[in-house]
């Protein structure tokens, strides 16, 4: 019970104090998430083993914990045809019977989360209805990291860089919307102007530990910032390696914001440890290939495409 200093398990450093009750079968379990959780500053109310011998089961733990609170479940499995899948719903013995459940396609960010939330009834009892305290819905996603944001001087203009965020949807709609279909083709392989809400979140992400998007931005003639320019990827688990994709607004071309935000990208992730950058490029994006060249990176064939270029960049000295 980390509120009262107890640790009754065998891991060898103490839960936080938080917010959030964690109950497993598994005692070999405990000390992974704790340490997962403790690196990321994830706090909790209880955090309990109950293993095979326990006098109490997992509904006697529900019951306690779910004492004069609202009980909710979330969880996550393997679907054959869409992979990964994540469920989000009202708890409790009864779940059955409710069905309050809603389902969405990971990673998510905190617009596709909250969206996650609103699809289901439970969602109203987490705000203040009915004269009755709402709950809280609690994330474990970090402050923004406003130290990541640039300014610059860029052709008279100031120009910003800095990490996306979920409210950047609107003016990154604008951004793609502007954009010429053939350069949206050869950046990202996408072949329509269009794009759908549940789509465009998962191109405004902001996980620090996996994922990491930039946008440059400048102020519009409405006087209001619009976005012209984003670069993005996703590390893998181990930090190992880090996906490259970048695209600048069609009438921007050749002004020097590929080069710019590539350069935020790699300086970014050496900061962060990661080993190596990678990406995928058409072979006749001519522009892409000599901007990456000039950069430092490698430019082979695709092993599965001979109409593709694997582009990669060593980012740790070699030892």
């Amino acid at each position: 019970m980390p509120h009262l200093g107890l640790n009754a398990s065998f891991a060898h450093a103490d839960a936080q104090p938080g917010q959030i009750a964690f109950v497993s079968q598994s005692g070999a379990l405990v000390p992974a998430v704790l340490d997962w959780a403790n690196d990321r500053g994830i706090g909790f109310s209880h955090f309990a083993s109950l293993g095979e011998h326990a006098d109490v089961d997992f509904g006697d733990m529900l019951d306690y914990l779910g004492s004069g609170a609202h009980e909710l479940i979330v969880g996550a499995s393997i679907d054959p045809l869409f992979g990964p899948v994540i469920l989000f719903g009202q708890g409790g013995t009864a779940v059955e019977v409710v069905a309050d459940r809603a389902l969405a396609l990971p990673p998510l960010n905190v617009a596709l989360a909250e969206s996650l939330i609103e699809r289901t009834r439970v969602a109203r009892l987490l705000r203040d209805w009915r004269d009755r305290p709402g709950g809280a819905a609690h994330f474990a996603i970090r402050p923004y990291p406003q130290e990541l944001i640039e300014t610059l001087d860029w052709y008279g203009e100031t120009l910003a860089l800095h990490p996306i965020r979920p409210e950047d949807e609107a003016q990154h709609l604008a951004f793609l919307q502007k954009m010429d279909p053939e350069d949206i083709r050869l950046r990202i392989f996408y072949s329509r102007r269009s794009i759908e809400h549940s789509e465009l979140a998962r191109l405004t992400p902001i996980d620090d530990d996996r994922e990491m998007a930039f946008i440059a931005t400048r102020t519009g003639p409405d006087g209001q910032p619009e976005t012209i320019g984003v670069v993005c990827g996703i590390c893998d688990p181990d930090n190992e390696t880090a996906e490259y994709d970048i695209l600048v607004r069609s009438d921007l071309k050749g002004c020097g914001l590929g080069r710019l935000l590539t350069d935020k990208r790699i300086r970014y992730l050496r900061a962060h440890g990661t080993r190596r950058i990678v990406g995928t490029v058409l072979r006749e994006n001519k522009g892409m290939l000599a901007l990456l060249e000039k950069l430092g990176f490698a430019i082979t064939p695709h092993p599965e495409d001979p109409d593709l270029r694997h582009v990669e960049l060593p980012l740790q000295p070699t030892h």
